[in-house]
């Protein structure tokens, strides 16, 4: 007979994430460079560092993700524009992804726990 033993805790975030960019045009290059990882993400393989497809995309928008970050890329939806903003509510920690692209295209990004606000 085999015993499991385990521990587990509420780890869910419930964030909400809120990146004000400078002009909607920035926004939408946010949005466009993200979602384009997003997508090559899901048809890339597990090769090291990354996959060509990822590399040509991080390359096209001058986002270099980590492979760590990568990864969070599992965590997080395709992104929608509202005008100068993008708002993403998410259970994950895993945000370093979200916060690199937001970063490159000049957003102020608000971060907050929504068990809270």
């Amino acid at each position: 007979m085999k015993i499991w033993k385990s521990f587990s805790s509420e780890h869910s975030a419930k964030l909400r994430i809120t990146g004000t960019f400078k002009t909607v045009e920035n926004a939408n290059q946010a949005a466009t460079a993200f979602n384009e990882l997003l997508e090559k993400r899901e048809v890339g393989d597990e090769s090291y560092p990354f996959p060509e497809e990822i590399r040509e995309v991080m390359n096209k928008y001058q986002v270099y993700l980590n492979r760590n970050a990568a990864e969070d890329l599992d965590y997080i939806y395709p992104l929608d524009v509202e005008g100068k903003k993008i708002v993403v509510e998410t259970d994950d920690f895993a945000i370093q992804a979200l916060s690199q692209v937001f970063i490159r295209y000049g957003a102020k990004i608000e971060i907050y726990s929504r068990h809270d606000y």
